[in-house]
């Protein structure tokens, strides 16, 4: 059984297994897999949780039995908890973007903002600024 990991593409470059390690003190295990195998571990319910990344976020979402209210405004997921066998997808991006404009002290309400690409991560960006009352326009 896995504990927690990531699920993805290529992952040669994650640092996450000695980040979890360091700072949570569990086994985080890297997944590369493709689409059917990632249906396939989802399946086996054989985890407590994971992260999930490229290129997989949407399909990750279709496999889930509930979604967060983020995840379904976003559109994908990037986290999923196993919950007694139920696969709760959540978009922790969203909290994430928010955070940092807030920090960096932007109060994006009732300002324009650009967004630079309608990607996955576009979709994150537009979540949270409209969230906090931006008038976003994409260029793609």
């Amino acid at each position: 059984m896995i504990e927690y990991g990531l699920a993805g593409g290529k992952l040669g470059h994650s640092y996450s297994p000695r980040i979890h390690q360091l700072l949570a003190g569990y086994r985080y295990q890297l997944i590369e897999c493709d689409e059917g195998e990632l249906a396939a571990l989802l399946k086996g319910r054989a985890f407590k949780g994971l992260n999930v990344t490229i290129p997989h976020r949407r399909a990750a979402m279709a496999l889930c039995d509930r979604l967060s209210e983020e995840a379904a405004e976003v559109g994908c997921v990037n986290t999923i908890v196993n919950a007694g066998g139920v696969l709760c997808g959540h978009n922790t991006d969203v909290d994430g973007f928010t955070s940092l404009v807030r920090r960096a002290g932007v109060d994006p309400a009732g300002q324009k903002a650009l967004v630079l690409g309608s990607g996955g991560t576009s979709l994150t960006a537009r979540t949270a600024l409209m969230r906090m009352g931006a008038a976003v326009v994409v260029v793609s």
